[in-house]
């Protein structure tokens, strides 16, 4: 059977790659021809009256922000201290670089995404793990965590939300931070896998690993830098694992903005970079139309772009009453998407890929449309008159679940606060007094202390709840040890 999958995955692969021209070390670049274009971009995402300073962190805080147009830089600019050299973390962003290794998996032969997950993760061992076995996760197949529809109980709040009761904060740095596949797949369900669609940093997890299984016995451990980083070029990128050595695919990914427009290029031409196919032929298509789970029931989904395979996408879904999410975008234009407004767009009609990174917390200053319309502008993409704005949808809430975790608000806020520091002194390469505003979430949530001799931040929220973060490598980051 294993042969077969492997001739019918090679099939699937197929499809000759244009000779198209890819970046170097050094990117082509070009000047924009509105110079008044590029002063309304300009003024838009850094507007000159920022206050750097704001405790609340109010307003448009971009980071960095390129344009790549017919595969060359027309516009890049940095602010809060970034340049063009420093990583920067992608947050939710990498569920898109997981995905894709997904697809890189299949292209090689390696995965059956409508196969169950048990049929490449090893952590269902029957003695260890029966709680898995009871609840018959096995039901779960690959595809179902890559649209985000595995049916698992889970909750995926952040600030402003009770942090004892988030499944997502108790998976990054409370009782599941060791282990995090395991811990997302000792989830009850809350219904049958594929029947509804919810946001799930957990699911993203589980499916890592599964790739990794995937992967690793023909790459090694360094799997992503093998298949994907390196063919590339994005000799910047940092991936954080977790104790068990899964790369944490749902949020922990650093690169420089240069080096994920490289990824933005693979996904705008099909999955071929110059003349080698990495994902097979039509997998970006598949990925980044409306999932059927999504079609189905969207639970918890609050507006704004709707999820293909963890890529968020330009398309209306009549089904739920969801017009088109981007007004001012062409309809098929899709994105990796992160907190606090990191964004990777891809807009194929013109031939774009934007990359945006910033430190937006207020919620509702940044807008999407409002960027890429302006980016639009500045290329003079001829794009058709925009339908008029979509309807607010009403959230559907996915139910009041128990939820009982053993961690408690000291634990989680030491685990983000070592974790965080760590990234960001020695992944990042940032001084003390960013990383102190950088981690801050509310004051005194937690105290850390660095010892840059061994690379290691050991944190404490109120005296209590230590958790130590140590440096790996420049590759892997910063690993939260065990308790």
């Amino acid at each position: 059977m294993f042969t077969l999958l492997l001739s019918v995955a090679a099939l699937a692969a197929g499809g000759a790659c244009p000779d198209l021209a890819v970046p170097g070390d050094a990117w082509p670049t070009a000047e924009p021809a509105d110079p008044a274009a590029r002063a309304a971009l300009d003024a838009w995402a850094f507007p000159p009256d920022l206050d750097r300073a704001d405790p609340e962190r109010r307003g448009v805080r971009t980071d960095g922000l390129v344009v790549v147009h017919h595969g060359r830089i027309v516009y890049e600019r940095y602010g809060g201290g970034y340049g063009p050299d420093t990583r920067h973390l992608a947050w939710s962003m990498s569920k898109s670089f997981t995905s894709v290794l997904e697809g890189i998996a299949e292209a090689e032969g390696r995965l059956d995404p409508d196969a169950s997950i048990c049929a490449l993760l090893d952590v269902f061992d029957r003695d260890a793990f029966r709680v898995v076995f009871d609840h018959d996760a096995c039901r779960i197949r690959v595809r179902d965590l890559q649209s985000m529809a595995s049916g698992l109980d889970w909750l995926e709040t952040y600030e402003g939300h009770s942090p004892v009761e988030s499944s997502v904060l108790a998976m990054l740095y409370g009782e599941g931070h060791a282990d995090m596949a395991t811990f997302v797949l000792r989830h009850p369900f809350r219904e049958a896998p594929g029947g509804s669609w919810l946001y799930s940093s957990g699911d993203a997890n589980a499916l890592s690993a599964v790739v990794g299984k995937a992967l690793a016995p023909a790459h090694g451990d360094r799997y992503p830098w093998k298949v994907l980083f390196e063919p590339l070029g994005m000799s910047s990128a940092t991936w954080q694992r977790d104790a068990r050595g899964t790369y944490v695919g749902s949020s922990y990914l650093y690169a420089t903005p240069r080096d994920f427009a490289r990824f933005g290029l693979l996904l705008l031409h099909d999955g071929c970079w110059g003349e080698r196919r990495l994902l097979p032929e039509g997998w970006i298509a598949r990925a980044t139309a409306v999932s059927d789970a999504f079609r189905a029931r969207p639970l918890a989904y609050d507006g704004g772009p709707v999820q293909g395979w963890m890529f968020w996408v330009n398309r209306p879904v009549p089904e739920q009453g969801i017009d088109l999410p981007w007004p001012h975008v062409p309809e098929g234009s899709f994105a990796a998407l992160g907190h606090w407004k990191q964004a990777i767009y891809v807009v194929p009609e013109a031939d774009l890929v934007v990359v945006r990174t910033g430190d937006d917390r207020d919620g509702e200053s940044y807008d999407a449309d409002a960027l890429l319309e302006r980016v639009l502008d500045l290329v003079d993409a001829e794009v058709a008159e925009p339908p008029p704005p979509p309807a607010p949808v009403a959230p559907v809430s996915p139910g009041d679940w128990d939820r009982r975790y053993a961690n408690g608000l000291f634990e989680l806020a030491s685990g983000y606060a070592a974790m965080q520091a760590c990234a960001c002194r020695f992944v990042m390469e940032r001084d003390d007094a960013f990383c102190r505003e950088w981690v801050r979430v509310s004051p005194d949530v937690a105290r850390y202390r660095v010892d840059e001799a061994s690379r290691t931040v050991t944190a404490r929220s109120l005296g209590m709840g230590r958790q130590v973060a140590r440096f790996v490598d420049a590759q892997v980051g910063c690993v939260l040890e065990p308790r």
